[in-house]
């Protein structure tokens, strides 16, 4: 029996394939591509053309997969983690929300800041707020939950804008994890069912780094235009124009490319959705110029000493991770703001932008934003916690991906450690935000310096407490006290 010997592979010789010149097209061969192309382009523009048969724009339509649906389902994990977070969120600020705390003058629309528009032109900080506030009581909704959803409006807004720059920065598990965190946290709760104005900080920093995210990787994207448009109503936040500042000195080139001088209707449209907003409050500091250190977040007191300074900067760590804030209607007093676990995870995240983990445009973002922040809580005092908490949050989430980056490398082919490794994060974030929810809704309402606090509070008190430092004293009320 003849074996035949194994045929000899061909081995192609791709180098001199690739010198080849390619075969010369004949007239006749480009003038068929041509005309075919022509028919291709052609058929599409018929297709696009308006028509009034209807029964054959919906063969057209339905001859393609949805965009919309495909989106949808690319996206489905993103959008049931979103909605499960937020219905949270919203849970939490809305539960109970008429009898806990409900400080008898909070009721009555006599509370509020602004109850004329006298009263919002003689002061626009906060403008955009207190707008909301005065629109309610002309819509006779200025009750205690009408007052609190316009709250939960900013620090809703504030969530979705961190879930998706963390999303962006590192992934959707560990933006899951950090947006829980920070929406759990007991001082963003009373923030915002307090019904003050101080949790639109919690929108500062979020709004400006997604914005110069989109800036960056989309700046032909027409979302840049709404972003646009918070930058300008954020302009009426106390000290918010040093961060404002900071952020286009970092990505001036990116904004330089903003305008385009092809699409000069979008570079005036840009810029005109900014200014616009604004005008009301420059109007505001032309006229009343010894409010402008007010907007600034600067102290109105020309007498400010350097010791006031250190002192603050001497209480800030002792409120934020020992006793907390001394203010038993916004705080209770002697529980920190921070729980160790939180903390255990921001020094994991320092330590994980200490290796150069991170890219060097976000480690200097951060490095700037988190001095101005240092900077308006040394001379402004606990006001201005709210400006911290993204950034003590962001470090976690930092925490968060560098711990499972370390334990994946030990285990980095075994799906059953990797596993074991995500549900002992989960269970570390779960544990973190029971403990905080638990402050509010159980510990707070029972400690005896609150109870003596909310039976003694009165439409005085209270309208002293709100009006903090962001407010001018009314003429009525001055002669009635």
């Amino acid at each position: 029996m003849d074996i035949k010997p194994p045929k000899k592979r061909r081995v192609k010789d791709f180098n001199k394939i690739a010198n080849q010149a390619p075969a010369k097209q004949t007239k006749q061969n480009m003038a068929q591509d041509d005309n075919d192309l022509r028919s291709k382009i052609s058929g599409v523009i018929d297709k696009a053309k308006p028509s009034g048969e209807l029964p054959k724009i919906k063969e057209v339509i339905g001859s393609h997969p949805s965009d919309l649906k495909q989106l949808i389902l690319d996206n489905k994990l993103l959008i049931l983690y979103t909605l499960l977070i937020f219905s949270l969120a919203f849970f939490l600020y809305l539960y109970r929300i008429s009898s806990l705390p409900k400080p008898t003058s909070l009721d009555s629309p006599t509370a509020l800041n602004v109850q004329s528009f006298t009263d919002l032109s003689s002061n626009i900080v906060f403008g955009p707020p207190k707008f909301l506030d005065y629109l309610l009581l002309k819509l006779n909704l200025a009750t205690a939950l009408g007052l609190r959803l316009s709250s939960i409006l900013f620090t809703v807004l504030a969530l979705v804008f961190f879930f998706l720059i963390i999303k962006r920065w590192l992934g959707i598990k560990v933006s899951v994890l950090a947006t829980l965190l920070l929406a759990t946290s007991t001082w963003t709760i009373m923030q915002t069912r307090d019904s003050n104005f101080m949790n639109v900080f919690f929108l500062i920093v979020p709004t400006l780094l997604l914005t110069g995210s989109y800036m960056k990787r989309k700046p032909e994207s027409l979302w840049i235009f709404p972003f646009v448009f918070l930058l300008g109503v954020l302009t009426y936040v106390p000290g918010f124009m040093w961060f404002l500042l900071f952020a286009s000195a970092v990505y001036f080139k990116n904004i330089i490319n903003l305008f385009d001088e092809n699409q000069l209707k979008r570079s005036i449209g840009i810029v005109f959705t900014y200014i616009l907003p604004v005008l009301p409050l420059a109007y505001f500091l032309a006229n009343r110029a010894e409010n402008v250190k007010l907007w600034l977040g600067l102290p109105s007191e020309t007498s400010f000493e350097l010791q006031t300074i250190l002192n603050n900067l001497a209480e800030l760590p002792v409120q934020l991770f020992i006793t907390g804030v001394n203010e038993p209607l916004l705080w209770l007093f002697g529980s920190p703001v921070f729980d160790a676990a939180a903390g255990i995870l921001a020094l994991a995240g320092i330590l994980f932008i200490a290796k150069d983990k991170l890219h060097p445009v976000r480690r200097l973002t951060l490095g700037g934003l988190f001095l101005i922040t240092l900077g308006l809580l040394s001379v402004g005092g606990s006001v201005y916690i709210s400006l911290l908490l993204p950034f003590i949050y962001i470090l976690a989430s930092f925490g968060i991906y560098y711990l499972l980056t370390q334990w994946f490398s030990i285990f980095p082919l075994n799906p059953f450690a990797r596993s074991i490794g995500y549900v002992l994060i989960c269970a570390l974030v779960l544990g973190i935000s029971f403990y905080h929810v638990s402050r509010y809704f159980i510990v707070w309402p029972r400690n005896e310096r609150v109870i003596e606090a909310f039976e003694s509070v009165s439409s005085d008190t209270i309208d002293e407490r709100l009006n903090n430092k962001f407010y001018l004293p009314r003429s009525n009320d001055n002669e009635s006290r």
